[in-house]
C-alpha cells in the first residue's frame, strides 16, 4: 500500500468504518422490507440500499468527527 492511500486510511478510519456498517444496514432494508414494485427507490434496488446507507452513514459520522485547525 502506497504511503498516500496509508495516510488517507489512517485519518478517515472512523468514517469508513461507519461507511461500510451503513452498507450493511442498507442490504439488511433491501432484504427484510425491500419491495420489489412500484417506484420507492430506496427499497427497489439492492445496489441503491447500500450506496444509500453508505452515504447516509458516512454523513452523519462527519458531523461527530474532531475538526483540526
Amino acid at each position: 500500500m502506497n504511503r498516500t492511500a496509508y495516510t488517507f486510511i489512517k485519518s478517515n478510519w472512523i468514517t469508513l468504518i461507519f461507511i461500510f456498517i451503513g452498507i450493511i444496514l442498507g442490504y439488511l432494508h433491501w432484504y427484510h422490507w425491500g419491495c420489489y414494485w412500484g417506484t420507492y427507490p430506496f427499497s427497489s434496488e439492492l445496489w441503491v440500499n447500500c450506496c444509500y446507507g453508505g452515504l447516509f452513514s458516512g454523513f452523519i459520522c462527519s458531523f461527530f468527527q474532531e475538526k483540526e485547525l
